[in-house]
């Protein structure tokens, strides 16, 4: 009697595609405009910067949105 033993079917493992230069370029910056805002709401005179940058994370975050094919 011979017993035979099957190796297990390891799971399949997905990779995400690596972005592009551009979109490398984005998300960086991207955090950089998240942690400037953050260091400034350290600062009293944070209320005039505060929607700037909120405006322009807003439009990285539309334009990763609009390359993966999300609408906004």
């Amino acid at each position: 009697m011979s017993t035979e033993v099957k190796p297990e079917a390891k799971p399949e493992t997905k990779t995400a595609p690596a972005p592009s230069q551009e979109m490398q370029q984005v998300m960086q910056d991207l955090i950089n405009e998240a942690l400037l805002l953050a260091l400034d709401t350290l600062d009293n005179s944070c209320n005039c910067v505060f929607y700037q940058r909120a405006r322009k994370i807003a439009k990285l975050v539309k334009k990763i949105m609009l390359s993966r094919g999300l609408q906004t």
